[in-house]
């Protein structure tokens, strides 16, 4: 997908991330590190861990590969002895017997760690738990690290289905989800290295959108880069175009790891925590696409233009006020020092004609009124809404 372009490891969520786990590894702990299979599928999850295991002093525990086949001889059966007279007869041979090949169990993954501290010295072992085959020998091997103590300690990384135990001991045994490292900012550099942000209004609104839209989900940041036009119209399009299996609409904020009712979507990389709630992907929402990202490009045209509607009132204000008598700046605002709103503005402009302002700040004033009552009402702006104050906002 085009998100791998853009090399998670290089992000600033994922920095943070892979600091608190290198922080609770130098202090000490053992780790247990679950991520989700879809960053394993991509391959993110073996370049992280790589990065993780360079920054201590350790060694990789070798995965367990296949059975060994190894060929056993079988003594022949015991006839007894022969009589005298059939010595050297062919019909009294020992029989020719037929090595079988007898499978031998790899080594057991306590010991493949034991070789790799106690013989090698080396103070962290690094297990990849989904090159494993036994879970049990997993969480085994979390407790036996929690048990023994000592310097000797363990980062093991793992999908939640490659471990099975009981909880870690949180005296001996940090645990780390990959849950809330994509932020903001992290989506942002995933849809600029896409697409960079233009100078125009219409460019910085889009961005928004796709940031927000998007949110933890990088690959689809990076595909709606790539395939979206801009325009709000076509969003639904494009998004259907890249679905997934429905996830269910259950609102939940600040959670520190996966519901259990959503882990398995969370492993398919539908949801995850941004910025403090629970996101589902537009993706996964079926026949909530519509009103979903109905919401969501409201809420990014929302941040991207309350900016640019409060420097374009403080513009047509300052003309204002070199228009208006004293008596209209006392109907349009009974404090004379509180800033003039576009509202009372529009209606002195507008109404009896009590000022008269240029027709460049005229137009920008309506565009302006209406753009911020649109989404006062939580309306987003259409494309052709979009166009007509980017004409009057670029003049």
């Amino acid at each position: 997908m085009p998100a791998r372009d853009v090399n998670p490891a290089e992000l600033p969520g994922t920095r943070a991330h892979l600091d608190r786990v290198s922080a609770d590894l130098d202090a000490g702990f053992t780790c247990l590190w679950l991520v989700p299979d879809a960053l394993v599928a991509s391959g993110t999850a073996e370049d992280l861990l790589s990065r993780l295991a360079a920054r201590s002093d350790s060694a990789r525990v070798d995965p367990p590969g296949a059975l060994e086949r190894r060929v056993v001889a079988a003594p022949p059966p015991d006839a007894g002895e022969p009589p005298d007279w059939a010595v050297g007869h062919p019909a009294f041979e020992d029989p020719v017997v037929t090595p079988e090949p007898v499978l031998v169990p790899a080594i057991r993954l306590v010991d493949r760690v034991s070789r790799v501290v106690d013989d090698e010295g080396f103070p962290l072992a690094v297990v990849c738990a989904w090159e494993e085959d036994d879970p049990d020998a997993v969480g085994a091997l979390l407790s036996r690290m929690s048990a023994a103590g000592g310097p000797a300690r363990a980062l093991v990384a793992a999908r939640p289905r490659d471990v099975r135990s009981t909880a870690p001991d949180p005296l001996t045994t940090r645990t780390h989800w990959w849950w809330g490292v994509v932020g903001r900012l992290d989506t942002a550099v995933a849809v600029a290295a896409h697409r960079p942000p233009g100078p125009g209004l219409r460019d910085l609104v889009a961005h928004e959108v796709l940031v927000e839209v998007a949110g933890p989900d990088l690959d689809l940041a990076a595909d709606l880069a790539v395939a979206w036009d801009g325009e709000p119209e076509s969003l639904a399009d494009v998004v259907k175009a890249v679905d997934g299996p429905p996830v269910p609409d259950r609102r939940r904020d600040g959670a520190r790891r996966p519901p259990a009712d959503l882990l398995d979507a969370w492993e398919c990389g539908l949801v995850d925590l941004w910025e403090g709630r629970v996101r589902v992907s537009p993706r996964a929402v079926g026949d909530r696409r519509e009103a979903v990202l109905r919401s969501l490009v409201w809420r990014a045209q929302h941040r991207a233009l309350t900016p640019v509607l409060d420097v374009g009132r403080a513009e047509v204000e300052a003309v204002f006020r070199t228009r208006a008598s004293t008596a209209v700046l006392a109907e349009v605002s009974p404090d004379p020092q509180a800033a003039l709103e576009l509202g009372p503005m529009h209606w002195a402009a507008t109404t009896g004609r009590r000022v008269t302002l240029p027709a460049a700040e005229r137009e920008l004033l309506c565009r302006l009124r209406a753009a911020r009552n649109a989404l006062a009402h939580l309306t987003p702006l259409s494309g052709a809404d979009l166009d007509r104050l980017d004409g009057v906002w670029t003049r």
